[in-house]
């Protein structure tokens, strides 16, 4: 307040329909137990989350308070948190890397750029591998798709990343599917579909090998 009239108080209860007895009898009331306590309980979380470099979330800061004597519940100390603008930093997730495409490996042309889009079943086939988490470690899961379908027609899952994990996916979508002549196999340019193993697969299926162009999988 910049006056001592009392004239801006008395126009913001106005405003908001507050008597001027009940601001003051509100703003001059002791502080409940309960709002004392989680004052106490701030002084304890902010120094524990700015040791932990701003990384301790809920779990971690009520655990840490246990262990100072502090009892208190996850919700607690989760509403405290969002009242005092504590948000921990996001940690990037492990994500292990499925493609290599730094080798020396010869490439197959983009040749999916160049043909019109599938029109029936077994023209265009797309391969891919991503990383699934289990609680025994990484598991890699190899997949073909037909791009007209968008169908799973053939999948292998390893816990490693081989050539084998491509080549039994593909054994196993020509064996569901059997021969298609014309047949076009596209993928990126990663290691496993650039092996010897892979293209020698293909040229005995008779498949046609079309790999994305550098860095566009």
């Amino acid at each position: 307040m910049t006056r001592q009239t009392g004239e801006p108080i008395r126009l913001l209860c106005q405003t908001l329909a507050v008597s001027r007895a009940g601001y003051y009898a509100q703003r001059h009331k002791p502080a409940r137990p309960r709002r004392m306590q989680d004052q106490k309980l701030v002084e304890k979380i902010t120094p524990i989350f700015q040791e932990s470099r701003r990384t301790y979330g809920r779990p971690r800061l009520c655990a840490a308070l246990r262990r100072a004597g502090e009892c208190c519940g996850k919700n607690r100390v989760a509403r405290l948190m969002r009242q005092q603008g504590l948000r921990a930093k996001q940690k990037r997730c492990f994500r292990p890397a499925t493609t290599q495409s730094h080798h020396g490996l010869a490439s197959a042309e983009n040749w999916l750029a160049k043909v019109p889009a599938p029109v029936r079943p077994n023209q265009i086939w797309v391969g891919d591998i991503t990383c699934l988490p289990t609680q025994e470690g990484w598991l890699y899961l190899a997949i073909i798709l037909d791009a007209c379908s968008r169908k799973i027609v053939g999948w292998q899952v390893e816990d490693h990343l081989e050539t084998s994990l491509v080549t039994e996916a593909l054994k196993q979508a020509r064996e569901r599917r059997g021969h298609a002549p014309g047949l076009l196999h596209h993928s990126d340019r990663g290691v496993q579909y650039a092996s010897s193993a892979q293209r020698a697969l293909l040229a005995t299926y008779q498949i046609a090998a079309s790999m994305s162009r550098k860095g566009n999988c």
